[in-house]
């Protein structure tokens, strides 16, 4: 199964770069990269989705805790 999920992954991949250059060369490059982010979001959403990776008890699965004092450190400098 791992093998049809990396050729998937890199059809994608290519998909993005081909879309990239064709379809996103009169739009600014900061907005051509939010764009090719939302749509790699998107994909990978639907492939947690699809292979039933979220928990429905316990949507957050990753504690966050401890994440949040060192991003305010780093924002304080």
């Amino acid at each position: 199964m791992w093998l049809i999920y990396g050729l998937l992954s890199a059809a994608m991949a290519a998909l993005v770069g081909i879309f990239g250059k064709i379809g996103l060369q009169s739009v600014d490059a900061n907005t051509a990269t939010a764009v090719r982010a939302v749509i790699m979001a998107l994909f990978l959403l639907g492939v947690v989705f699809f292979q039933g990776s979220m928990d429905r008890d316990n949507p957050n699965p990753v504690d966050m805790t401890g994440y949040f004092p060192t991003v305010l450190r780093l924002l304080r400098y």
